[in-house]
């Protein structure tokens, strides 16, 4: 999910830890369901370290039980005991309900790094507004009852969402053979689903389970000067760290260049240059890469 939908279920589980007359704990909640994307610092490295490290150290859910145990301690020594236990379980809380809905977005999380491998259950998009909704309900309804009841019907609608829309996914992954299927951010009975092919291509189609699949489609097999460049390039090797379909989209010759352009076409319905490169490959041999994320 993006920062902000983040920061609002943080804002939504501190009011009604609030309510309930647990200040500290509030305010840890509040910190660790946002704390996790601090990944963006990798951004100073360059695009390519952030697309190696994004989800994976911060959203891991054996450091956060170190970081709340550390917490926990750090508060009992401060604040008595009750509040350290409350704070430190409150921080692991809002960490795990982060680390959680990631996992069960498209993009997924390296949930048990360094253990493991990224996990995605492809239940919901990554900015979605049926999840928007139900957080924005969430909070009003908090807002208007000043009480801390209104967070477990919220907690249980989210969860069974997330839960029917990942049947649905695998239904669609079932009903045809593509082996990737991306919920849509709007329709939540909706299915963009995808298949590299052995050429370089990728299909594409439509799916609901009223019409199953439709609106096939398919990329225009590369060049394999093309597929000889990117296998050089690391910026796609980085891409792919998290990237569902990296397809050559778009290839320009010129007498002294050979242009090539990349997408991912899994996650085309948030944008055509989303996860874009554009590797530009020269007469003498060097690859120069730009990254669009």
């Amino acid at each position: 999910m993006d920062i902000l939908h983040h920061a609002a279920i943080g804002y939504a589980g501190a009011m009604s830890l609030a309510a309930a007359g647990q200040p500290l704990a509030s305010v840890a909640f509040l910190a660790a369901s946002v704390l996790p994307d601090a990944d963006i610092a990798y951004m100073a490295r360059g695009k390519r370290a952030y697309l190696k490290a994004h989800q994976s150290t911060t959203h891991s859910a054996l450091l956060a039980a170190f970081a709340s145990l550390a917490l926990g301690v750090a508060g009992g020594v401060s604040f008595g005991p009750a509040e350290g236990v409350g704070a430190g379980l409150a921080f692991l809380a809002g960490f795990l309900v982060h680390v959680l809905l990631d996992a069960s977005n498209t993009l997924g999380t390296h949930l048990l790094w360094p253990f493991g491998r990224r996990v995605r259950l492809d239940a919901v998009f990554f900015i979605d507004a049926l999840s928007w909704g139900l957080t924005l309900g969430a909070l009003v309804t908090l807002w208007a009852t000043g009480a801390a009841w209104p967070i477990l019907p919220y907690a249980l609608a989210m969860i069974l969402q997330i839960l029917f829309r990942a049947h649905l996914s695998r239904r669609a992954r079932a009903e045809s053979d593509y082996p990737i299927a991306i919920p849509d951010p709007v329709l939540p009975w909706a299915y963009s689903l995808t298949r590299p092919e052995g050429d370089g291509s990728a299909s594409i189609a439509r799916w609901t389970p009223r019409r199953g699949l439709h609106a096939e489609d398919c990329t225009t097999p590369p060049s394999l000067a093309a597929i000889e460049a990117v296998t050089r390039s690391e910026a796609v090797e980085g891409m792919s760290n998290f990237a569902r379909a990296l397809t050559i989209v778009e290839e320009e010759r010129l007498p002294d260049i050979h242009r090539i352009v990349l997408r991912d076409v899994a996650m085309r319905r948030l944008g055509a240059r989303y996860g874009e490169i554009t590797l530009t490959a020269h007469r003498n041999g060097d690859l120069d890469e730009h990254i669009n994320i």
